[in-house]
């Protein structure tokens, strides 16, 4: 069972700001560090965050359905998106913002190749 001891916060002159209980640290023995209480809470650094984490994480982010912004690599997470370079529109397929998206690019696609034909062919006459 976990004790309780009397914590005083002082001020530099000494005078006595505050007081309160605080719960006493435990032994570190191996048995009571093998399982997290009820209600227990345990404090990780953020960069201690393993791979599987991190894909849970950004499996989070990628399932919003709307359009996201990506890299010139197709990556979409913070880290990436902080270095200085190219962003880019991107949908996840199978949703309908992706289908709009592919057909904006064959449509662009295909006028830019038309107006290379028509510059191409321009020399030549009719």
């Amino acid at each position: 069972m976990l004790e309780r001891k009397k914590v005083i916060q002082r001020n530099p002159r000494g005078f006595e700001l505050s007081s309160y209980g605080e719960e006493a640290e435990e032994d570190n023995t191996e048995d009571s560090l093998a399982i997290i209480p009820d209600g227990g809470r345990v404090r990780v650094r953020l960069d201690m965050m393993d791979s599987l984490q991190k894909a849970v994480a950004q499996d989070k982010v990628n399932i919003d359905s709307g359009p996201m912004i990506v890299d010139a690599f197709g990556r979409g997470d913070r880290y990436s998106l902080s270095k200085p370079g190219a962003r880019y529109l991107s949908a996840n397929p199978g949703t309908t913002d992706h289908v709009e998206l592919v057909t904006r690019e064959r449509m662009l696609a295909d006028a830019y190749a038309k107006a290379d034909a028509a510059a191409s062919n321009a020399w030549r006459r009719k």
